[in-house]
Parts: structure tokens; C-alpha cells; sequence
């Protein structure tokens, strides 16, 4: 990766959610995750965010601060969801969001 110096850095988006398995000897393929991962966009320099949901369920989106305190709670039914940071400190955000169907899925987002 091409990191030239003095470079400033809009976001840092992570995406956890991958499902892993350990595989010793024989065995049968591994099982393709059932939904896509979560995917993050950074919007307007980075106070506004476009979390984008595997799929169309009832999503119930959770936003952690830097300290682990749950700053935002909300529910949404639509795949493409806006979430705005703009009066949060920079720092590193958890974002969590939990399907009626029990799948959950994390990301970091980086505020600058």
C-alpha cells in the first residue's frame, strides 16, 4: 500500500463480521457467509457516514464512542443507513448493527 509522508488521512474504516473456521485435515468446503458484510462510506470530510446493510430486515444500529459508551441507538428497515457524527470529538467509533435474524456485524470508524 502507498502511504506517501505527511499525507493526511481522511477516515480509517474497518469491517469485522467475517466468519472464519479452522480447518485441520480432511474436510468438507467452508460455508460462504449467508449476507455480505457491512460496508461504510465516509461522507461530507468525515462527520457524516453511509453504512451499507447486507440486506433489507429490521437493523438495529448501535454507535459506541471512544470510551465504549453507547452514544446512539437506532432502528432502521432501509439497506443504506446515514449516520451522523458531526457532534461527536474525533476519535475511534464501534458501530453495531444487529439483524432481527440474529446476524451482527461490526465496524470501526475513524473520525477525524
Amino acid at each position: 500500500m502507498y502511504d506517501p509522508p505527511n499525507t493526511p488521512c481522511d477516515a480509517f474504516i474497518a469491517s469485522f463480521g467475517i466468519p472464519l473456521e479452522l480447518i485441520t485435515g480432511v474436510h468438507s468446503p467452508i460455508e460462504q457467509p449467508s449476507s455480505l458484510p457491512l460496508r461504510v462510506w465516509s461522507l461530507s470530510g468525515g462527520s457524516t457516514w453511509l453504512l451499507g446493510l447486507p440486506d433489507q430486515d429490521n437493523w438495529k444500529v448501535q454507535v459506541y464512542d471512544p470510551a465504549g459508551r453507547l452514544i446512539q441507538e437506532n432502528r432502521t428497515t432501509d439497506p443504506l443507513y446515514d449516520l451522523d457524527l458531526k457532534d461527536y470529538a474525533s476519535g475511534i467509533y464501534v458501530v453495531q448493527v444487529s439483524s432481527s435474524k440474529g446476524v451482527r456485524l461490526h465496524a470501526k470508524i475513524q473520525k477525524p
